[in-house]
């Protein structure tokens, strides 16, 4: 398997986690869908990261969104899978993770908005109503109590996700998790920092 973009997405990154912590091999091909959008259309038709090709040459099959390259590794990890097969704790983690993946995506847009227009052309409106959606999504996570991990015994993709989510906010966007606001995910996610597995994954300098 070929990894295909850096770690500062983040959803590139869980990817990259999730097949380190399942202790499957993997490549990287460290794109940027700015500088080497040329390579990456050669990979992707739409350009965008993370990609996962499966095989080699010609009968390669490419994956291109994050999701379903970790349902791909939870099939290949079986029991080291990050998602539960069935039931209600599969549920829960989907219902968890996709919470943490839909903050993320707010933040996303809301960085696009600020960064990708000229500053006059901002339209503030919205990016106050996508800067809300960020803080909802980060209150409703630092909510959860349950104990070790996010989802209850054992670490899963909720734990992965969230931490990495976190992450990627406390840095494109610091002036929304101002120090002590959300202490639970804080902890979380310096708790899950500390595995080999996020050692191994580290965004890359801007």
């Amino acid at each position: 398997m070929i990894l295909v973009g850096r770690y500062l997405s983040p959803f590139v990154r869980r990817v990259g986690i999730s097949l380190a912590l399942t202790g499957l091999k993997f490549e990287r091909l460290v794109l940027s869908t700015v500088a080497d959008r040329e390579k990456l259309l050669e990979i992707t038709p739409i350009g965008r990261v993370p990609a996962l090709i499966l095989g080699k040459g010609k009968t390669a099959e490419v994956l291109v969104d994050s999701t379903a390259m970790l349902d791909h590794i939870d099939q290949k990890a079986g029991r080291k899978a990050l998602t539960p097969a069935k039931g209600a704790a599969r549920r829960r983690v989907i219902g968890l993770t996709f919470l943490a993946i839909g903050t993320a995506e707010k933040a996303i847009a809301a960085s696009y908005e600020k960064t990708r227009r000229p500053p006059e052309k901002v339209h503030q409106p919205l990016l106050d109503h996508l800067e809300s959606q960020v803080t909802g999504g980060l209150e409703a996570l630092n909510a959860i109590t349950a104990k070790p991990y996010l989802a209850g015994a054992k670490l899963t993709q909720a734990d992965v996700t969230t931490a990495v989510v976190f992450g990627y906010i406390k840095r494109s966007a610091p002036h929304l998790v101002p120090a002590g606001r959300y202490k639970r995910l804080e902890a979380h996610a310096k708790r899950m920092e500390k595995l080999p597995a996020f050692q191994a994954c580290q965004p890359e300098q801007l």
